[in-house]
C-alpha cells in the first residue's frame, strides 16, 4: 500500500486506522508480530542535528511514506515545530520493514533535542530497546549529545 505525498504525514502519524479509513487498505494485523519481531527505538541528538530528517528518511526507506523532496519533518505537527523547524514534543511512527524474508514492526520515536525537553527524551528511552544517536559531522559532539548519550547508556 503506497500513500499519496499529501496524506503521508497523517498516515505516518495516525497509522493503521487512518490508512483503513482514508485509503481503504486493510490495517496491518499486529497479531502477526510477536515481540521478537517488534523493535522499539528512538532517535536522539543535540538540537538541529538531523533527528527529524533521519526519521523522514526511515519512513521513506520503509515505504511508509513516498519518497519526495517535500518530506521535511513530517512527524512534527505543532505549529511552533513547523514554523521553527525544531521538534518540541516526541512523535511516533510505526513502520514495516522486511529483512531476510522476515517482516518486522519498527516503532520509532522522534525526540526533541533541546535540554528543556529532557523529560520527553527520558520517557522515550524507557519505552525503547535501542537508540540511534545522531551527531552532525559539521558541528561535532555537543553538550546535549553527551547528555543524551548518558541517558541512553543508563538505560542499558
Amino acid at each position: 500500500l503506497r500513500l499519496s505525498s499529501a496524506c503521508a504525514p497523517t498516515c505516518a502519524r495516525w497509522g493503521a486506522s487512518h490508512v483503513r479509513e482514508r485509503h481503504g487498505g486493510p490495517p496491518p494485523d499486529l497479531r502477526l508480530f510477536p515481540p521478537e519481531l517488534v523493535r522499539n527505538f528512538c532517535i536522539i541528538a543535540h538540537v538541529d542535528h538531523g533527528k527529524s530528517t533521519m526519521a523522514d528518511r526511515l519512513l521513506e526507506i520503509t515505504g511508509t511514506i513516498p519518497v519526495s523532496t517535500s518530506n521535511k519533518q513530517v512527524l512534527d505537527s505543532l505549529p511552533v515545530e513547523q514554523e521553527r523547524g525544531v521538534t518540541v514534543r516526541a512523535h511516533t511512527a510505526s513502520m514495516f520493514y522486511e529483512h531476510k524474508g522476515q517482516t518486522y514492526l519498527l516503532n520509532l520515536i522522534d525526540t526533541p533535542g533541546h535540554v528543556d525537553f529532557n523529560y520527553e527524551v527520558r520517557c522515550s528511552l524507557a519505552a525503547c530497546q535501542g537508540v540511534l544517536l545522531v551527531v552532525d559531522a559539521s558541528q561535532g559532539v555537543q553538550a546535549q549529545t553527551v547528555a543524551n548519550f548518558y541517558l541512553a547508556f543508563e538505560r542499558d
